[in-house]
């Protein structure tokens, strides 16, 4: 598992960030890179803290699959109810 048990808590339950979660699962592999050149992009000139974390936790989604495992972790945890 790549992700704490209190980082896919809190992603199930937000729905803004699940909704991020769920959307980059979906990207195909052109997509995905697409989204990377915007993301980079973005992020560009952004400095403060905030930006620097949110990066880093769209960085890693976009990483491989690991959105993919992401999701179905929360899946896992929402479908143990």
């Amino acid at each position: 598992m790549i992700f704490s048990k209190e980082i896919v808590k809190k992603c199930a339950y937000d729905p803004e960030l699940k909704r991020i979660i769920y959307y980059i699962a979906s990207l195909t592999s052109e997509k995905r890179d697409e989204f990377k050149k915007k993301l980079n992009l973005y992020f560009m000139n952004k400095n403060t803290e905030d930006d620097v974390e949110a990066f880093k936790f769209y960085k890693l989604l976009i990483d491989s699959d690991n959105a993919v495992k992401l999701k179905d972790e929360i899946e896992g945890l929402t479908n143990e109810k």
